[in-house]
């Protein structure tokens, strides 16, 4: 989070250093949050995400291995990208990547900044009985920055002559761009469900290119956003999170992402597993909470009643900015009557009443992350 006000820009974008208070409740950045999330709601706002572990996945074997990595198959077309977990033989998740077919023996993952051992050691180890594969990791190497909001194409189209309109640039697919003179793989992604662009860069230009977004960025009140905002924004569109809402534990089907599990003529680590799982009279089910009252908030661990009953867990949560209200991911027991209601959350030692949301609270069509009429 950013402590001093991000729209507009600064005459310098050094920050003065500053704690921030430490407290379960709602602490001194969260104000500074709900004006991140509006930037990104309002304008465009700038994110560095570049933590994001990267790797590339290439050879005459590459789609073949990827075929079989996740629960949902690699993207069939160069420029497109899909969603994939891996899976542990369990059937749980081990691991989310972002997989993008950049050319057509050539593959670039992208996954969960804390995940890049656990990742790197994942796909190596399963890239064993592939004699013409390559998986090389290329964290270090290049830089993400994130540029989202109702604006960010408009700030892009500045510093950029390719065609970034829906027909030639859709949702879900990725183009290799020059931006302010600098080569990007943009990738047409959003955790944050507004219209945007992830830009991937070599990292030794990531200067240069953030420099000119800044300075293209004040014509349309650009502002920052960072890891609070970004969490609070994916919740509005109910988005799962890996190591939070997302493993080794639960199955992606537990996960409701059945829409990213394609079974029928596969095979795949974990999928025997996955459809027993889904038979299983005990099974999980992970549901959007929409949260009663001014706080506290909630995050990841709380205990969720039914009654005076435990029937399931939050795994994260956080203030809605956009629809105004606390909102938490959970996974409910089988013991759960979804039917019944009269569902509260534990959190502080205090009981707060929360409701089971059927589509997330913001944007549930996706128009604005599709940039399609209201």
């Amino acid at each position: 989070w950013f402590a001093r006000p991000t729209t507009p820009w600064p005459t310098t974008p050094r920050r003065a250093p500053r704690e921030a208070e430490l407290s379960f409740r709602r602490a001194d950045w969260f104000a500074p949050v709900a004006a991140e999330c509006a930037a990104v709601r309002d304008q465009v706002a700038l994110a560095d995400l570049s933590a994001f572990s990267k790797v590339e996945v290439s050879g005459p074997d590459a789609a073949e291995f990827l075929a079989g990595l996740g629960a949902n198959p690699p993207p069939a077309r160069s420029g497109a990208v899909a969603l994939t977990h891996a899976l542990a033989p369990g059937g749980g998740v081990l691991s989310e990547f972002t997989v993008t077919r950049t050319a057509a023996e050539r593959y670039y993952l992208v996954s969960a900044a804390a995940a890049e051992r656990s990742d790197l050691d994942l796909l190596r180890t399963r890239a064993a009985p592939f004699a013409r594969l390559a998986i090389d990791d290329v964290k270090a190497a290049r830089g993400v920055l994130a540029v989202m909001g109702p604006r960010a194409r408009d700030l892009l189209a500045a510093l950029s002559d390719h065609d970034l309109g829906n027909a030639g640039f859709p949702w879900l697919t990725a183009r290799e761009i020059a931006v302010a003179g600098v080569p990007v793989l943009a990738l047409r992604v959003s955790y944050v469900g507004e219209l945007g662009w992830e830009l991937h860069h070599a990292m030794d230009r990531q200067g240069e290119l953030l420099a000119a977004l800044m300075q293209a960025g004040r014509r349309f009140e650009a502002g920052l956003f960072g890891a609070f905002a970004m969490n609070a924004l994916r919740l509005e569109k109910g988005y799962r999170a890996w190591g939070a809402d997302l493993t080794s534990e639960r199955t992606p089907l537990e996960a409701g992402l059945d829409r990213l599990v394609r079974t029928e003529g596969r095979d795949f680590v974990g999928r025997d597993a996955l459809l027993a799982r889904a038979r299983a009279p005990e099974r999980w089910s992970m549901v959007l909470l929409g949260l009663a009252g001014d706080g506290p908030d909630p995050f990841g661990g709380h205990t969720v009643l039914q009654g005076d009953r435990p029937v399931g867990m939050v795994t994260s949560g956080a203030y809605g900015h956009r629809v105004g209200r606390p909102l938490a991911l959970a996974y409910l027991s089988a013991a759960a009557d979804r039917a019944a209601g009269g569902f509260s959350v534990l959190i502080l030692g205090e009981t707060v009443a929360a409701e089971v949301l059927d589509r997330p609270p913001y944007d549930p069509d996706n128009r604005r992350l599709r940039d399609l009429p209201s």
